[in-house]
């Protein structure tokens, strides 16, 4: 797991870099885990203290924070979101609330571009919130976090989709 976790970390380095090089408009990331952080004294390498005992790590780094477009700060964030929803779920749960995941999607061809696509998803979404499905669901919904993702494959093209976690009273839901 150990080395698994180094080609990794290695792997997300190397989109970095190259998000950096193809993303001119993202200027940031181009000097994400490169250069030294604004106002830093300097860059360091020092021991962090991680979940397997002491380890190596370099501090003062500048850090982009694009989530959509660096690699390396994406999968940062998304950790720390990570761990935040997952309080959230168990301190809902903790309280008798229910969760319930919603996966939402649209048909699509390989022909479609994916701006089309996003519109005609959106007023899917749009026309689906005003059914009786999600009426229903409505009654006992506290809350929800989505995710959206478009993901791409020679084979299909473009294929956008929501996760979305729903927050429901203890009595609502399944």
């Amino acid at each position: 797991p150990d080395e698994r976790r180094k080609e990794l970390r290695a792997e997300r380095l190397s989109g970095t870099r190259q998000a950096g090089r193809l993303l001119p408009a993202e200027k940031r990331v181009f000097g994400c885990y490169r250069f030294g952080a604004f106002g830093s004294t300097g860059v360091k390498l020092e021991g962090v203290a991680g979940k397997d005992g002491l380890r190596a790590g370099y501090r003062g780094l500048f850090q982009c924070s694009s989530v959509w477009a660096c690699p390396s700060c994406a999968a940062l964030i998304g950790a720390g979101r990570a761990g935040e929803l997952k309080a959230a779920v168990a301190r809902h749960l903790a309280m008798g609330g229910k969760i319930m995941l919603l996966t939402l999607t649209t048909r699509h061809t390989r022909a479609e571009r994916l701006g089309e696509l996003l519109s005609a998803f959106r007023a899917a979404q749009r026309s689906f919130k005003q059914g009786r499905a999600w009426k229903a669901l409505n009654a006992d919904l506290l809350g929800s976090v989505t995710a959206t993702e478009a993901t791409w494959s020679t084979r299909n093209g473009w294929h956008p989709h929501l996760h979305v976690l729903l927050f429901l009273e203890g009595g609502g839901g399944s």
